[in-house]
C-alpha cells in the first residue's frame, strides 16, 4: 500500500467515525508531506479526534518513515489551496460562506432605473462595495448612517 492509499483509507475511516466533518487532502510529492485538513474546528478539537490523529500519525510514521503526515484545521496558519481529495461525512453542514463564494450580480429595476452591480461580497456590517453603472437614467444614491438618539 502506498502512502496515498493509506491516507485515503484513513480519510474514509475518519468521515465514518466523525460524520460532521469535511476532509481535504493534499500530497506534496516533492517534500513527501501529506496534509489532511479537518473541519469544523469543533470536531477537530474533540478528544476522540485527537486520539485518532495520534494513532494514525504513529502508524504512518512506522510504515513510511521517509514521509510525513500533518493534520490541520480551519484556524491553521497554512492551508490547502487545491485538494487532491475532498470527502464529507454524512452529517457535515457547510458554513463556508466567504467573499470568494459570492459572484457579482446585476440588478435592473422594472422601469430601467439605477443598475446596481455588487462588486464585493458581504462585510461584517452588512452589504458593501456597491458600484453604480454609468446609466444616464440612474440617479446618484447616497447613504447616511443612522444613529440612535439618546433620551
Amino acid at each position: 500500500m502506498t502512502p496515498k492509499e493509506y491516507i485515503s483509507a484513513k480519510i474514509d475511516q475518519l468521515v465514518e467515525l466523525f460524520p460532521k466533518t469535511r476532509i481535504r487532502y493534499k500530497c506534496d510529492e516533492f517534500s513527501g508531506t501529506h496534509t489532511v485538513e479537518i473541519v469544523p474546528q469543533s470536531e477537530y478539537n474533540k478528544e476522540a479526534m485527537i486520539d485518532w490523529q495520534s494513532a494514525v500519525f504513529e502508524e504512518f510514521f512506522n510504515l513510511y518513515p521517509a514521509e510525513a503526515v500533518c493534520f490541520i484545521s480551519e484556524d491553521a496558519l497554512v492551508g490547502i489551496e487545491k485538494a487532491d481529495v475532498v470527502k464529507t461525512g454524512a452529517l457535515f453542514v457547510n458554513t463556508d460562506y466567504t467573499v470568494s463564494n459570492v459572484r457579482p450580480i446585476t440588478v435592473i429595476s422594472p422601469k430601467y432605473q439605477p443598475v446596481v452591480v455588487l462588486t464585493q461580497g458581504f462585510s461584517s456590517y452588512g452589504l458593501s462595495g456597491y458600484k453604480f453603472s454609468d446609466n444616464p437614467y440612474s440617479a446618484p444614491i447616497t447613504t447616511t448612517p443612522i444613529f440612535s438618539l439618546a433620551a
